[in-house]
């Protein structure tokens, strides 16, 4: 059975610079980002409706149903129960294992707005922003993964890059 190994955390808390460290050392996984499927959605000034923000996560959930391979996914703390349920519904065909990335607010609005200079593809809008860290996580998330027993852990994303690929090489291996 392949692997399907959930990165689920704010922006910009450094779920992307870790999974590239992962892909380095094991290249038999796939990489699957929900921001990909977000970007079409996005108007001029980065903002996304929520009906945008819907169809983008049902797209990539359809995707993942399709696919047979190792993967990795990477998912903002939006869309809690969507995401959640259609990890769930993909137990039958993948070992899975999520991680609930942690890293304070601050830290990460202060990436996000240091990300978007210059960077046209990575604009958001104010108001989407500071809704991004209403959210409240990792609760919300922490209870669905209970109630669909899916396996989780809670990594501090203030942890050294060797600490926290030395516990995703556990996970991997275990």
């Amino acid at each position: 059975m392949n692997n399907l190994i959930v990165f689920c955390g704010p922006s910009a808390c450094g779920k992307s610079t870790l999974i590239g460290k992962i892909i380095e050392q094991y290249p038999d996984f796939d990489f699957i980002d929900v921001f990909n499927y977000i970007q079409k959605y996005k108007d001029e000034t980065g903002h996304i409706e929520p009906a945008g923000s819907l169809a983008a996560h049902q797209e990539m959930h359809q995707d993942l149903g399709k696919m047979d391979k190792n993967l990795i996914l990477e998912i903002g703390t939006n869309r809690e129960e969507l995401n959640m349920s259609g990890i769930n519904n993909l137990k039958d065909k993948f070992n899975i294992k999520v991680i609930f990335c942690l890293l304070d607010a601050e830290t990460c609005i202060q990436r996000v707005l240091d990300r978007t200079q210059g960077d046209q593809k990575r604009v958001i809008s104010p108001l989407d922003l500071a809704a991004k860290f209403q959210r409240v996580f990792p609760d919300n998330h922490i209870k669905l993964a209970l109630e669909f027993d899916l396996p989780y852990i809670e990594m501090n994303m203030a942890q050294s890059l060797e600490e926290r690929l030395s516990i995703i090489q556990q996970l991997i291996n275990s």
